[in-house]
């Protein structure tokens, strides 16, 4: 008996805190699964996930069909819209929980995993619902790929053909992977006293083929195009949301600077602390200048991935040597659950934006199905982002009133009162019959109609 239990104690022991708050982050998806799939791109997607059944591409970012196999799988087959969108939300979340699972569990790296945790649920608490965006994606793969050159766990072939699979999954997820690759190898080479060369070799030669032959998206170019106007920091819109949301959501990181700061200074690692500082500023610099516009919350939260990585990943090397080690293991979980309640009440908005968009369909269904409304009678404040709206109410109509419905905004002489066709944001508007029928039953003749002035979307 005693041999049973000490079995059973062996092939449990492994598993701790950290893993429950992985199998909660991915069942958020499910529980949020509809505000995360109809707002803004996540909408989108699903929209054009419905509409091809087949994977969605946007700016060359290729790995992002990974996340979106579920979904596309279950569309191909007919299942239903609420099922594709259960899926999609899901598909985002379980990639996450893969790169988790294998970093701690596979590579035997368990601080790098707990480090994925906090730069996923600390101060993201509207990211969780910009579901679609790929900076998730390429911290994802710069966290495997810190695993890869970190683990001891597999020889050296092993590791190399590994390292090269998640450097093109790298480069095809987001520009943004570059930047985790720098910061991952500047503070690997600070602290391990040794930089992997071959990996910057494989990289440059991975960036000049995708310049050769995709060309730069007009995403990348609007970013260089940037970055030239050093002097929009001082008025960035980073600063403004830093102001309000720095100590409310980032303390635990600000913890971990200021306790990564004091042991560096300890052991007289000067040159390290200052790399260490300097990378944190010149990270926060660079986001300040592309973030100067004002953005909302959301888009804003999704650049900061990037800033948490680079406060938080050093921790991997001094994690062990802390002596408060077992505090950090009630406080950082803790913290963690308390980041989940944080999106749990944040939900609250976007189920309250698709009851609106639900109840204001069944009352403009009286009018038609085609329906223009001018901007101006949108009430922003309940509604938020509406470049999306032909998608959101398309897919809304579809899935919770059995009627294809559309809803599209509009400057005042923006379109003609007598398209018929589907008015694409991003394409070429497109013949109603066109649209994938199975999902999407518009008529092709009906013409679009204008919402009454005096009607507010709110």
């Amino acid at each position: 008996m005693f041999a049973t239990l000490n079995t059973f104690n062996n092939k449990y022991k492994r598993y701790d805190i950290y893993d429950f708050i992985a199998c909660c982050f991915v069942g958020m998806g499910f529980i949020f699964f509809e505000e995360r799939t109809l707002y803004l791109d996540s909408a989108y997607l699903l929209f054009n996930i419905l509409d091809q059944t087949t994977f969605v591409i946007e700016h060359h970012r290729y790995s992002a069909f990974i996340p979106q196999i579920p979904a596309v799988f279950a569309a191909k087959i007919g299942m239903s819209i609420g099922t594709v969108s259960l899926l999609l939300s899901f598909g985002y979340l379980f990639f996450h929980f893969i790169v988790y699972w294998f970093t701690k569990h596979k590579l035997n790296q368990k601080t790098l995993a707990i480090v994925y945790l906090m730069c996923l649920l600390l101060g993201m608490h509207e990211s969780f619902f910009d579901m679609v965006t790929e900076t998730k994606l390429a911290l994802g793969f710069a966290v495997l790929y810190a695993a890869f050159i970190l683990t001891n766990e597999m020889g050296n072939q092993t590791k190399f053909i590994g390292v090269c699979i998640l450097l093109i999954l790298g480069v095809f997820s987001h520009p943004v992977f570059v930047l985790f690759f720098l910061i991952v190898n500047l503070f690997y080479g600070i602290f391990k006293k040794r930089l992997p060369w071959q990996h910057f070799i494989i990289l440059g030669l991975l960036l000049l083929v995708k310049s050769f032959w995709f060309g730069s998206s007009s995403y990348e170019v609007g970013f260089y195009e940037k970055l030239e106007d050093i002097k929009t920091f001082n008025t960035s819109f980073l600063h403004e949301f830093m102001q309000g949301y720095l100590l409310k959501y980032y303390r635990l990181i600000l913890i971990v600077v200021y306790v990564m700061c004091l042991n560096l200074y300890k052991l007289n690692l000067k040159i390290a602390l200052a790399v260490y500082l300097s990378a944190i500023a010149g990270v926060y610099f660079l986001l300040a200048i592309v973030n100067a516009a004002g953005e909302s919350h959301m888009m804003i939260q999704k650049t900061l991935y990037i800033l948490s990585f680079t406060c938080l990943f050093p921790i991997v090397f001094f994690y062990k040597k802390w002596t408060a080690k077992t505090i950090l293991n009630i406080i950082i979980p803790l913290v963690l659950f308390a980041a989940m309640y944080t999106i749990n009440n944040n939900s609250l908005k976007y189920q309250q934006r698709n009851e609106t968009l639900i109840t204001q369909l069944k009352v403009l269904s009286s009018i038609g199905n085609k329906l223009l409304i001018k901007q101006q009678q949108i009430n922003s404040a309940t509604l938020m982002g509406t470049w999306a709206l032909p998608y959101e109410t398309s897919i809304i109509s579809a899935w919770k009133l059995n009627n294809s419905m559309v809803l599209k905004n509009v400057e005042n002489e923006e379109i003609k009162i007598d398209e018929t066709r589907f008015l694409h944001t991003f394409a070429p508007f497109e013949d109603m019959d066109k649209l994938n029928l199975r999902y999407f039953k518009f008529s092709k003749t009906e013409k679009y109609k204008m919402v009454d002035s005096t009607y507010v979307l709110k």
